[in-house]
């Protein structure tokens, strides 16, 4: 048996570097176009320049008071507040999240993590 996974495991440091800044900025757009609440932080930014470790910097963060407040304010609708570019459904038939106290929803469904997460009024506090 292998010592490793894949080849890509054994790429060195400048082969795995120059890979993922040739995804970014497909990922990036994958993000403006398939999750809205990264639509909205990313409004204005030319997926197609975020190809270096520089534009990456220029980037906008989104602090965890900022997720939490999104999350908070869409728990009825939408239990990621946005941010999920794939949504519910056959693209997410499984959900695997950590509570705050350090819990895991093993392999509940989108539909068990919603219901638990409108119900449960202290989540993410």
């Amino acid at each position: 048996m292998s010592a490793h996974y894949d080849a890509l495991e054994t790429r060195s440091p400048a082969e795995r570097e120059a890979a993922l800044l040739a995804a970014l900025p497909q990922q990036v757009a994958h993000a403006q176009k398939n999750s809205p609440a990264f639509a909205a932080s990313l409004a204005g930014i030319d997926a197609k320049s975020v190809s270096t470790r520089a534009a990456l910097a220029k980037l906008p963060v989104i602090r965890k008071y900022e997720l939490l407040a999104q999350q908070q304010a869409q728990r009825a609708s939408n239990v990621f507040g946005g941010f999920s570019a794939i949504g519910f459904g056959k693209a997410m038939p499984r959900v695997f999240a950590m509570e705050v106290s350090g819990g895991t929803f093993e392999g509940s469904t989108s539909e068990q993590l919603a219901i638990t997460v409108s119900a449960n009024q202290n989540w993410g506090n």
